[in-house]
């Protein structure tokens, strides 16, 4: 189990990342590949309207998108860790 976890993309365009208390794939069940937490700051090069998307269940417990101009923020709460491979 990681306590913290940073990760930068730059395809094709910059994101950060921060996981916060990751599971692996060695627990078992529900445990496996999840974080409590996980933020996801990005900024694009196609500029959008305003936009807001709230999901519950799914992948985890709570997901929330919020994109506005070129600036994008992600906030997932239980969910599966997402691959970056």
């Amino acid at each position: 189990m990681e306590l913290i976890k940073f990760e930068k993309r730059n395809k094709p365009d910059p994101e950060w990342i921060l996981k916060v208390l990751n599971t692996d794939s060695h627990y078992p069940g529900i445990l496996k590949n999840r974080s409590l937490v996980q933020l996801s700051l990005s900024w694009s090069e196609y500029v959008s309207w305003p936009y807001l998307h709230f999901t519950m269940g799914g992948n985890g417990l709570m997901d929330l998108l919020f994109i506005v101009y070129k600036f994008g923020i992600d906030i997932d709460i239980l969910s599966y860790t997402w691959k970056l491979d």
